[in-house]
């Protein structure tokens, strides 16, 4: 139901960034935005339902404005505390957007059963990772083979290691298994913690997702 255009925490590490909108196919015409959320991976326990609870972030809810199928927004990180939404940084982060849909007039449930299950629920999941910190990750066990530290024969430490992890949280989002890519990218998080004295990781100079 939902599209996301853009996910993705900003350059400074400030902002999460949400650019979405209603899937322009037949039977949505009527559908809009009602709301969008943000929670912190850490405090999500459960993917099958709409999330309530004092953790989530409110980015934007419809009110009094006009019914939009397309909302650009920024969560700033003045924004959130540790006591309510779970962290007070977007830094080393894993954060899933809830985008909540209603409806005027008449729906066409008739239409909507034709693009299988789920195409009738009126609520959509994305992700936001910091994204940058597995690049510099990645780049630092690069470099390291670049320079000569490490060969097929002696490469760096925890460099399979990285690249499993990596592809096994790629196929976790890819096939929404949002639980699993919690996990995965708690363990991602110790690589960072447990490496950082190992090398210097280079700096990505780019708006990295």
């Amino acid at each position: 139901m939902v599209i996301f255009n853009d996910l993705r925490i900003s350059e400074d590490k400030d902002k999460l960034i949400i650019d979405c909108e209603v899937e322009g196919v037949d039977g949505y015409e009527n559908i809009y935005i009602d709301g969008v959320y943000v929670a912190y991976y850490k405090k999500v326990s459960a993917f099958d339902d709409f999330p309530t609870g004092d953790y989530l972030a409110t980015v934007y809810e419809k009110g009094d404005k006009d019914a939009q199928t397309h909302v650009r927004v920024c969560l700033d990180s003045e924004n959130i505390t540790k006591e309510t939404f779970g962290t007070d940084t977007f830094n080393g982060g894993m954060f899933f957007v809830y985008v909540k849909c209603n409806y005027e007039g008449t729906l066409n449930l008739d239409v909507l059963q034709n693009y299988g299950c789920g195409a009738d629920r009126f609520w959509d999941i994305g992700i936001i990772l910091d994204w940058k910190s597995v690049y510099e990750q990645g780049m630092g066990y690069a470099a390291k083979l670049a320079l000569g530290c490490g060969s097929v024969c002696n490469e760096p430490t925890g460099f399979k290691q990285f690249i499993l992890h990596w592809y096994a949280l790629q196929l976790a989002i890819s096939t929404c298994d949002y639980r699993q890519a919690s996990k995965l990218w708690d363990r991602f998080i110790r690589m960072f913690d447990a490496s950082s004295a190992a090398f210097s990781p280079l700096s990505s100079g780019c708006g990295c997702k």
